[in-house]
C-alpha cells in the first residue's frame, strides 16, 4: 500500500503493474472469487486517486470481469470530489435518465426490445435486416434491455455491400487502368512487329532524319568553315 502513497503518477503506475503481476501469479486462471477483482479495482483507483485511470482495467476485463463493478462502487462511495470530467459527464447522463421516470403508458422511445433484437440476430445472417427497419438514429439501433433502460448498437453493412464501398471502387478503377495499359502494350507491339521482321530479313532502312522539312529536295549538307590564308 505504501507504493501508492507517492506523489509521482509514474511510480503509482509501476506499483499497479507490480501488484497485478503478483496477483496474476497467485491466480493462474480466472478467479471466481470477487476478492482479486476488488484488489485490481482498488489499485487502479489509487493510481489516479479517483476515476481518472479507469483505462487500466480494460486489458484486465477478461481475467477480472467484475473489477469494473468494484471500481464504480468505490467511485460512488468516494463521492463527486474523486470524479474526473468524463466520469462526471456520464454520471450526469445517467442521473438525467433516472429522473425522467418510467410508466407503462409512455410511448416507446426505442427501436426494438431485447427479445426482438435477439430473435432477429439469430434468425437473419448479417446486419442487413436492421437496415430495413425504421430507426431513431440512422447509424445505430436502440435496444431496450430492461423497461426504461436502453442501449445503442452501432451498425454497419460491412462486407455485404462491398461493391458499393470505396475499397470496391478502387479495385474497379485499378482493373480498368490495368486493362487500358495492356491494350496500349498490345497496340505498340503490333506496330513494332513489321520493323522487327524487316530487321530479321537482313534489310536495313534508315530513318532519313536529314530530309528537308518540306519533304522535297536533297538533304542539306553541312558546310565546312572556310579557312583564311594568313
Amino acid at each position: 500500500m505504501r507504493d501508492f502513497m507517492t506523489d509521482s503518477v509514474e511510480d503509482r503506475v509501476l506499483a499497479f503493474q507490480r501488484r497485478i503481476s503478483r496477483l496474476t501469479s497467485l491466480t493462474n486462471d480466472r478467479s471466481k472469487s470477487g476478492v482479486p477483482a476488488a484488489i485490481v479495482a482498488a489499485s487502479a483507483f489509487l493510481v489516479g486517486r479517483g476515476t481518472s485511470h479507469l483505462f487500466l482495467l480494460r486489458r484486465l476485463s477478461g481475467r477480472y470481469p467484475s473489477a469494473a463493478i468494484w471500481f464504480g462502487l468505490m467511485a460512488a462511495l468516494a463521492g463527486v470530489g474523486c470524479w474526473d470530467p468524463e466520469w462526471t459527464r456520464f454520471s450526469k447522463n445517467i442521473e438525467r435518465q433516472l429522473r425522467a421516470g418510467f410508466t407503462w403508458s409512455d410511448a416507446s422511445g426505442f427501436d426494438l426490445c431485447w427479445e426482438e433484437f435477439r430473435w432477429l440476430a439469430k434468425t437473419f445472417k448479417g446486419p442487413d435486416i436492421f437496415f430495413s427497419l425504421s430507426r431513431l438514429v440512422s447509424s445505430a439501433i436502440s435496444v431496450e434491455l430492461l423497461p426504461g433502460v436502453s442501449c445503442q448498437f452501432r451498425i454497419s453493412r460491412g462486407d455485404s455491400t462491398e461493391r458499393d464501398s470505396p475499397h470496391g471502387t478502387d479495385e474497379g478503377q485499378r482493373e480498368r487502368l490495368l486493362s487500358e495499359v495492356l491494350a496500349q502494350f498490345v497496340s505498340l507491339a503490333s506496330s513494332v512487329r513489321p520493323l522487327l521482321e524487316e530487321k530479321g530479313s537482313g534489310v536495313q532502312r534508315s530513318l532519313d532524319l536529314n530530309r528537308n522539312p518540306a519533304g522535297t529536295g536533297k538533304a542539306s549538307k553541312a558546310r565546312k568553315p572556310r579557312s583564311k590564308n594568313p
